[in-house]
């Protein structure tokens, strides 16, 4: 009787420790830890829109806007992040490619059921302090890679890139703005993308190429086809969105999704921020791309960039997640960013014409007078339509006129364009549009003032 109750016994503490051990495997490949797609759904839920901007149109001149499928999200991981990847559903469909594909397969009708390029949003969470960012990830490979790996490139991730993957990628922040770039030969990244200043850019190790890239718009419609899903698609348009600079990549250089490295030093920061800015190592990162970029996109903005470090001016940039907007400056000067993902060359540019208008204007700057914002849209947009006139390479994007009445948008476009070519600043013309200037993230008590003249504005484009 002893024995048995003993062999009971032995059988039940044998049977627990199966158990726990199965508890323990089940736990460790589970890893509570980890990131998962209803974590990362959750999060990107509340800090975006619905619905995302790819920073495209369509041919009627429509924002093309996409929606995370997080039905067919995916999961992995690298040494210091977690990572959450899911397919985008578009209004329009889009496909980018290279010139040389653009210039190879110009038959549309090659393109039916064809997987060109890769657009899906990723979702970052570092492992150390559990920081979340996201981004648009645009994967574009190059015409020989492509045409072995048609259906390889459906399931290829950011996270985990074929060892012989040959091709660009892209990132976009949360509005469509590019940051960040890299092109990857046979599995290695090999050089750096930055956006195309229509200059004569070289590295010391080569010479820097010039890489265009062209969208193919098109429509798409599925139905079921023996128990599949079908995918119609019927491509009608191209157009050529973006001129890039590819450089050599240093060895050891780690790249920033959203812009810079993640270490070294950051001598634009050090030039411009004051002691008492608080951004921390990556975001630090980030501003140094966006000044990088801003000081060489445009000689105007190479001006400005001058004038302010010129007269030692010095700018505390912090994080402000309060913000009802991207990023605001400040009557004291200081200049605030909401997120992560708002730290861009577009936002940072915005803010240091800010900036500079009110070190070179004074007093008779102010930011609620809706005049001033609409200024800051004019520089932005004339000085990418001075590179789109000046450089075959380039493609502008204006910004101000989507605040104007749709009436009117097509007449501001041609005004800037005007400028770039030459012709004179109109006080006249910059009112007629100014009084209909609606920006939605003009502070509180904003107003148009038809006796605000915009002085500093006038000499930079007449040249004064």
């Amino acid at each position: 009787m002893k024995n048995n109750f003993l062999k009971f016994i032995l059988i039940i503490l044998v049977g627990m420790a199966v158990f726990i051990a199965c508890q323990k495997e089940i736990l460790d490949f589970v890893d509570p830890g980890d990131f998962s797609i209803e974590q990362a759904k959750s999060w990107f839920i509340k800090q975006n829109p619905e619905f995302i901007d790819l920073g495209s149109t369509n041919q009627k001149g429509m924002t093309i806007v996409a929606k995370p499928d997080w039905d067919i999200a995916s999961r992995g991981k690298d040494i210091g992040y977690n990572y959450v990847e899911t397919d985008l559903r578009t209004s329009s469909s889009v496909i980018l490619m290279d010139d040389q594909t653009k210039k190879d397969w110009a038959n549309v009708t090659k393109y039916e059921g064809m997987y060109a390029s890769i657009t899906r949003l990723v979702i970052r969470q570092n492992k150390k302090d559990k920081s979340i960012e996201s981004y648009i990830m645009n994967m574009v490979p190059t015409k020989d890679w492509l045409v072995n790996n048609q259906e390889r490139l459906k399931e290829t991730h950011y996270y985990d890139l074929p060892n012989d993957y040959s091709g660009m990628i892209f990132i976009n922040d949360m509005k469509g703005q590019f940051t960040n770039g890299w092109k990857y030969t046979a599995g290695k990244r090999t050089h750096n993308v930055t956006q195309n200043t229509g200059k004569s850019t070289k590295n010391s190790k080569e010479d820097c190429d010039t890489y265009l890239l062209w969208e193919l718009f098109g429509n798409c419609a599925s139905y079921y086809s023996c128990g599949e899903i079908v995918l119609d698609c019927n491509y009608y348009w191209a157009e050529l969105v973006g001129s890039y600079m590819v450089c050599y990549y240093s060895e050891g250089e780690e790249g920033s999704p959203l812009g810079g490295t993640t270490g070294g030093d950051s001598p634009n920061v050090s030039a411009i921020s004051s002691s008492s800015s608080t951004l921390d190592p990556t975001q630090t990162s980030l501003l140094e791309a966006a000044l990088t970029q801003f000081r060489n996109f445009c000689d105007l903005f190479g001006k400005i960039w001058n004038v302010l470090t010129n007269n030692q001016v010095k700018i505390k940039f912090y994080m402000n997640p309060d913000l009802p907007h991207a990023a605001a400056t400040y009557p004291n000067g200081d200049i605030a960013f909401k997120n992560n993902s708002d730290i861009t060359i577009f936002n940072t540019e915005e803010e240091l014409v800010h900036r500079y208008l009110q070190v070179t204007e004074g007093p008779t700057y102010n930011p609620l007078i809706k005049n001033c914002e609409f200024a800051a849209k004019v520089y932005q947009d004339y000085c990418s339509a001075y590179l789109g006139a000046h450089s075959d390479n380039y493609a502008y994007t204006f910004k101000g006129s989507q605040y104007l009445p749709t009436s009117i948008q097509s007449d501001y476009d041609s005004w800037i364009l005007r400028m770039a070519y030459g012709e004179d600043f109109s006080i006249q013309v910059f009112n007629s549009f100014a009084g209909q200037f609606a920006y939605p993230d003009s502070p509180e008590g904003s107003y148009y003032d038809p006796n605000y003249i915009p002085q500093t504005l006038i000499n930079d484009i007449n040249g004064n």
